[in-house]
C-alpha cells in the first residue's frame, strides 16, 4: 500500500517583532515628574557652590510600578548630580503604575533639573 498523503498544513507565520513601546501619555508623564520631584534632593556640595545642572535619565517601569534598567542618557557636568538622579529614581520606587493602555514595561526618559531658584531645591 502506498503511504497516505500528508494533510495540508497551515503556513507558518513568524511573529513580527514587537514595535517600540508607545510613549507615556502627557498625563502619566506629568504624574511621574511630580512623583520624582517630591523626592528630589539637591547635593549639598553643589548647593554650597551654587552649581546647577541637568541630567537626562532613562528607566523602565513595570506593571506594578517597579523600576528597571536605570541609566544616564546625558550626564551633567557634575558627578554628584548624576548620582543623585540615579538615586532619585530608586528612592522614588515604586512609581505610579502605568495606565492599562500602555504596554509594559514602559520606557521613560526624563530630565532631572537641579536649579537653585526652584523653591523645592532651595530649601533642601
Amino acid at each position: 500500500m502506498p503511504p497516505a498523503p500528508e494533510a495540508p498544513q497551515a503556513p507558518v507565520q513568524s511573529a513580527a517583532p514587537p514595535g517600540p513601546a508607545p510613549a507615556p501619555s502627557g498625563d502619566y508623564r506629568a504624574l511621574l515628574l511630580a512623583h520624582l520631584s517630591s523626592a528630589r534632593r539637591y547635593p549639598p556640595a553643589a548647593r554650597a557652590q551654587r552649581r546647577e545642572g541637568t541630567v537626562v535619565i532613562a528607566f523602565s517601569i513595570n506593571a506594578a510600578g517597579g523600576v528597571e534598567d536605570v541609566h544616564i542618557i546625558r550626564p551633567s557636568s557634575r558627578q554628584d548630580f548624576d548620582r543623585e538622579a540615579i538615586d532619585l529614581v530608586h528612592r522614588s520606587a515604586p512609581m505610579p503604575p502605568p495606565p492599562v493602555d500602555l504596554t509594559t514595561p514602559v520606557d521613560v526618559q526624563v530630565p532631572i533639573a537641579f536649579r537653585l531658584r526652584d523653591g523645592a531645591n532651595a530649601r533642601q
